[in-house]
């Protein structure tokens, strides 16, 4: 099966990320097959699942359990399976016929990862993808809503994040909490812009806003809190923020400013990764005292909470988040550099971000990490390497301890 196709879409179509993703492949010299027939290499704590690489792209990480997805060429489908890290055992779990683009990333509920895929002649759906007892089933479709759209959950809950437009032309933002015994979405949070653009077409760093109203750049889950990236037009003019809400949407607890360091950077070549110019392609809460976003051109902003205020800890391009579909708070996070080849943890407990290099990024073939996953215990990686010629040539996904990389950052 060929993966890459759907990737090389999202890339095409909105122009954007700079990642190539290419399958190829490959099994090293020195690589060994253990009584499960799982081929692995001595790397230490760090383990290589090659029969991961033969079946798709890991997209979430439950314990032992991986799901990965992977895209058939030939027949136009979007497979979905899981694979178990103790067994080398891979399961098909379903599959989606005219799968077109994803921007948000699966969620996971109990057993139940939920995912938003545009799908052609359909629209946006929410998919359900039963990690246990198998299975890929559709529980929500619009045709007037956007591709950029998110699922995010509580212990509790299920949220699914969108934007599209009424019948009157109005921008909608909806905040949906979905129910798993009537399988039917409800509004909680409603924001409207009248007589705006498209929010995908590009305005001019610092130019005027279109509209008036609000409308929700993107969304995130925390602690049984959600939190609403939040733009407001005005006379020509765009304000962002974050809002607070109680899990049920009624309430708003608070509100976040923007530190001027990144709202307005002093330095005028620093990148602005909140403008109005640029969507959002991946809002995190780490815990509630700090953050991540990264916006649509790629640029990644690490930030702590204080006193109300958003302040930057970093800033640049090309910085990915570890993503944990079971969205629990953890201490420690891990981001991966893709410019500088070299990874960095952030410390939410002693407010520290430190850098590090795997062994793999050291190696002259690594090109790039891709479809970075964790539990908050594992990291699971797909390593992409190559030569000057061709930096893209083949991958191979591997499972990385925490400890592990506690200890490279600490010695």
């Amino acid at each position: 099966m060929i993966k890459n196709k759907r990737i090389y879409f999202v890339f095409v179509v909105m122009s954007i990320f700079t990642v190539i993703l290419f399958y190829n492949i490959a099994i090293a010299d020195n690589a060994i097959a253990n009584d499960n027939n799982i081929v692995t290499r001595d790397l230490g704590e760090i383990s290589l699942l090659e029969n991961l690489s033969l079946a798709g792209w890991p997209i979430l990480l439950h314990g032992n359990i991986i799901l990965f997805d992977s895209y058939s060429e030939e027949n136009g489908q979007q497979f979905f399976g899981k694979y178990n890290a103790n067994t080398g055992e891979s399961i098909i779990l379903g599959s989606i016929d005219g799968g077109l683009m994803t921007f948000g990333r699966p969620s996971l509920n109990n057993s139940i990862a939920y995912y938003t895929i545009a799908v052609f002649n359909s629209g946006l759906h929410l998919f359900a993808i039963d990690l246990e007892n198998g299975g890929v089933e559709s529980v929500f479709s619009a045709l007037n809503r956007y591709p950029l759209a998110t699922v995010s959950t509580t212990s509790e809950q299920v949220y699914l994040f969108s934007n599209g437009k009424s019948e009157e032309g109005l921008e909608l933002s909806l905040i949906e909490r979905y129910n798993e015994n009537t399988k039917e979405l409800e509004t909680i949070i409603l924001k409207e812009l009248i007589d705006t653009v498209d929010p995908n077409i590009y305005v001019p760093r610092g130019g005027e806003a279109q509209g008036e109203g609000e409308r929700i750049k993107a969304f995130a889950t925390s602690n049984g809190k959600l939190y609403l990236m939040t733009e407001r037009h005005h006379d020509g003019r765009a304000d962002v923020y974050i809002e607070i809400y109680d899990s049920g949407g009624d309430n708003i607890l608070g509100r976040l400013e923007f530190s001027d360091e990144i709202k307005s950077p002093s330095d005028s070549r620093r990148p602005m990764p909140v403008d109005s110019s640029n969507s959002i392609a991946q809002f995190q809460m780490l815990g509630d005292s700090h953050l991540y976003i990264q916006n649509m051109s790629g640029v990644s902003i690490v930030a702590r909470i204080s006193n109300g205020m958003v302040e930057p800890i970093f800033i640049d391009y090309e910085l990915y988040l570890a993503y944990n579909a079971k969205n629990t708070q953890e201490r420690y996070y891990f981001f991966d550099s893709h410019i500088e080849k070299r990874f960095s943890i952030l410390d939410i407990e002693e407010d520290t971000f430190a850098w590090g290099t795997l062994p793999l990024q050291e190696h002259e073939s690594f090109s790039l990490f891709s479809h970075i996953v964790t539990d908050g215990d594992n990291l699971v990686v797909a390593a992409v390497s190559g030569s000057v010629e061709n930096p893209f040539e083949s991958s191979e996904v591997y499972m990385i301890s925490y400890e592990f990389l506690l200890n490279l950052i600490q010695n």
